[in-house]
């Protein structure tokens, strides 16, 4: 539960180690905050959670980000969360400042994007899911206004944050139509939920729609670029936007697969469902959970494991003039911690 205006806040001067320059956004849970990290000379987004919570709530709150933070998410589609703790009675989670624009805001103006465009998307997400399960870390809230987008790279921020929500009492917002339907009952949920959600973005980039329901009944698969691939393509959709989570895809990167042979055209082999705490097997998969990263399994990996995520580029997905909204860490690298932007961003 939130305060009855998250964006009613007057910030300290700083979060911890991380002096306040500006607001620089607004979601459900509290603002977004530019702030700067002298004894590492960078930026760095801090989210604050606005919650109508006691102050022990807050601290419990800042111990379950933490173990986040700590999980070891070093992968080159996952924002890295840096750290999290207190100030004054609100708990906020420190993140890597992220230049680029947001999937919502991307998809607003230009969406349907090409096959060309959204399969390697869908691809770099779903390793970063699959990644962060492996690490013991889920979504559950998956977002396009928690996806950032450059003409070449998505990467998702926010993993954990439903996680330790729920681990002190706090139920976390539902964000229909990717929210899959355990999240919306409160009921327990796994790496099938993150899955559920990325097909749902997935829809979204293909067609320019959000999706209408759940499995058979998510709409009809039509786009300039679809083609006569729609009853493949739907058919995948369906199965990873199942009802039930158990007639899911086993992970993230077995429903990408089926979504880019769809997309060449070629027979979708289906998996069996899996309990998320299958081994996962494949070789792109093994590849992720590894800490290598390749767009697809008959191309070389290349090792990133040692090496920070990629500093991400000025341009968003399909044009550098976009304007920012809801969801950007900004539409503008800086690396002066004076120099100022109008854009805005918003926390899970």
């Amino acid at each position: 539960m939130t305060t009855e205006d998250p964006s009613a806040f007057s910030p300290p001067p700083a979060f911890g180690p991380f002096r306040v320059l500006h607001q620089i956004g607004v979601g459900a849970l509290g603002p977004v905050f530019r702030t700067y990290e002298p004894t590492r000379d960078r930026l760095v987004a801090v989210k604050v959670f606005r919650l109508d919570i006691v102050p022990e709530q807050a601290h419990a709150l800042a111990d379950e980000l933490n173990r986040a933070s700590e999980a070891g998410l070093f992968h080159p589609s996952i924002v890295e969360p840096i750290a999290a703790g207190v100030e004054g009675t609100v708990a906020y989670r420190a993140e890597e400042y992220v230049a680029a624009e947001s999937l919502d805001v991307a998809m607003r103006h230009y969406a349907p994007a090409s096959i060309d465009t959204a399969l390697p998307f869908v691809t770099q997400l779903a390793g970063a899911i699959d990644f962060a399960r492996a690490a013991g870390v889920g979504h559950g809230g998956l977002h396009p206004r928690d996806i950032f987008v450059t003409p070449d790279d998505a990467r998702a921020t926010g993993f954990g944050v439903v996680e330790s929500l729920e681990r002190v009492g706090i139920r976390a917002p539902v964000r229909r139509p990717y929210s899959a339907p355990e999240r919306i009952a409160g009921e327990a949920w796994d790496i099938a939920a993150d899955i559920f959600a990325l097909a749902a973005i997935a829809f979204e980039l293909l067609t320019g729609r959000r999706p209408a329901g759940t499995g058979g009944q998510l709409g009809t698969v039509s786009g300039p670029h679809v083609g006569d691939r729609a009853a493949a393509f739907f058919a995948v959709l369906a199965r990873a936007m199942d009802e039930d989570p158990e007639q899911r895809y086993p992970t993230a990167l077995a429903f990408a697969g089926a979504l880019e042979s769809a997309a060449r055209g070629q027979t979708v082999h289906e998996s069996s469902p899996a309990p998320a705490s299958a081994t996962i097997a494949s070789p792109l998969t093994a590849a992720v959970v590894a800490g290598i990263a390749a767009p697809h399994e008959d191309e070389a990996v290349e090792a990133v494991a040692a090496a920070p995520p990629p500093r991400p580029r000025e341009q968003t997905l399909f044009d550098d003039d976009l304007p920012a909204q809801a969801g950007s860490h900004e539409s503008r690298n800086s690396t002066s911690p004076n120099s100022t932007s109008p854009n805005s961003t918003s926390p899970n």
